[in-house]
């Protein structure tokens, strides 16, 4: 009885000074409804920043499946971050592309012209293997490195030279292969030998 007799005191007060209750309460609720709702903004910041930084660090495309078990959220939430993402960067040099094997940052296409003397080609782990091999047996003749990659090594050294990374000189029927300043420069190699024979 004297429990429901404060409520009721404080009720008649309420009633008194104004005050709406349901007011106030409905007020609390949206406070809280604003609360969740900056913590969902702040969760969707990080996953765009997460995605991002995914495909910026990937060298090959990711499929929704991949970005979605990284990032921690649904494939879905993936797919329409990344539509966002590139609505953002309509203003920008770059895109998140669809290709066959999923998501990838990179490039407009209508700019690779602009930016191709600057980027240096992708090299395949063949040719690179064979740019090992120069650098660290040199010099080494073009005959004992075709015993270690077989007849590609024509290829390879031709490629490797146009890309300013191998020089040759004229011995009998073969060549005496080094690495040029160029390389050195370009990857930082120590000059450390190892030895093929």
């Amino acid at each position: 009885m004297a429990g429901e007799l404060s409520v009721r005191e404080d009720m008649d007060k309420n009633e008194d000074t104004g005050i709406d209750v349901d007011a106030n309460i409905t007020q609390n609720r949206t406070v809280d409804m604003d609360m969740d709702i900056n913590v969902d903004i702040e969760k969707e910041k990080s996953v765009r920043k997460i995605i991002e930084a995914v495909l910026f660090a990937s060298e090959r495309a990711l499929s929704l499946k991949e970005i979605a078990r990284i990032a921690g959220v649904k494939e879905k939430i993936v797919k329409r971050t990344i539509d966002s993402l590139n609505k953002e960067y309509n203003r920008h040099s770059f895109e998140i592309a669809l290709t066959g094997g999923g998501y990838i940052l990179q490039l407009r296409e209508e700019l690779y012209p602009v930016v191709k003397d600057f980027v240096e080609p992708e090299m395949d782990q063949k040719l690179l293997q064979t740019l090992a091999l120069i650098a660290s047996n040199e010099p080494i003749k073009q005959a004992l490195l075709r015993e270690y990659v077989g007849e590609r090594v024509y290829d390879d050294v031709r490629e490797l030279c146009k890309r300013g990374l191998v020089r040759y000189k004229k011995e009998g029927n073969t060549k005496i292969l080094r690495t040029t300043p160029e390389f050195k420069k370009r990857f930082k190699f120590s000059g450390q030998r190892t030895t093929m024979v």
